[in-house]
């Protein structure tokens, strides 16, 4: 990991401007991705388009502009389904945004995709057999 990443937060969100955060994040799934299998849904096209979008704008926009993210799928995210870590979608109505991941994007967050987890969130051991 390089030591950009290991500053904290203001100061990463403060040096970006080009979305070189989000390029790093996309390499770093590349190479540890298929061992670790964090996401259920990996976009990096979509995040590449988020990382973009962020610096577009020409002004901060807060301390998540730029910060690569990750949805757990229990949360709606437009343009991505939701399966809460079953293995059927969702119904439509579960997949409206709501204010955690609104706040994301008003802050120009870069979202990397969505991540696995336990079937509906009922579970404490982490495994899902989906």
């Amino acid at each position: 990991m390089s030591d950009e990443l290991s500053l904290p937060l203001a100061e990463i969100a403060r040096s970006l401007g080009d979305g070189k955060l989000a390029e790093q994040a996309i390499a770093n799934h590349e190479r540890f991705g298929a061992t670790l299998m964090a996401y259920s849904q990996w976009t990096p096209e979509h995040a590449r388009k988020c990382a973009d979008a962020a610096f577009a704008v020409g002004s901060r926009a807060g301390s998540l502009q730029g910060i690569p993210t990750s949805i757990k799928d229990l949360y709606a995210v437009a343009g991505f389904p939701t399966y809460a870590g079953s293995p059927r979608r969702l119904p439509p109505k579960f997949e409206v945004e709501g204010p955690v991941v609104a706040n994301l994007r008003r802050h120009l967050a870069t979202v990397m995709g969505k991540t696995h987890m336990v079937e509906f969130a009922f579970g404490g051991t982490g495994q899902n057999a989906h």
